[in-house]
């Protein structure tokens, strides 16, 4: 019972990545922001964990110093 519980859920799960991926894939090219969480998300022309943490460490700060919400200024 439990098992067959962890296989539907992993289906879900493996389903909504797919659907993430796609997605992206799809808008990539249309938002610097989408094309910069591809890049993170698979690893793209050398942005790893050790980049993706320096990068959120670095919008934190900018956040913190400017007192702004970074996600909510416009993207161009």
């Amino acid at each position: 019972m439990l098992n067959l519980r962890f296989n539907r859920l992993k289906a879900k799960v493996d389903q909504q990545a797919f659907d993430l991926l796609a997605s992206v894939e799809q808008h990539k090219e249309q938002s610097t922001d989408v094309m910069l969480f591809y890049n993170f998300f698979t690893e793209q022309d050398s942005y790893h964990l050790k980049e993706l943490l320096f990068f959120l460490y670095i919008r934190s700060l900018a956040e913190q110093l400017l007192s702004v919400v970074l996600n909510k200024l416009p993207s161009n």
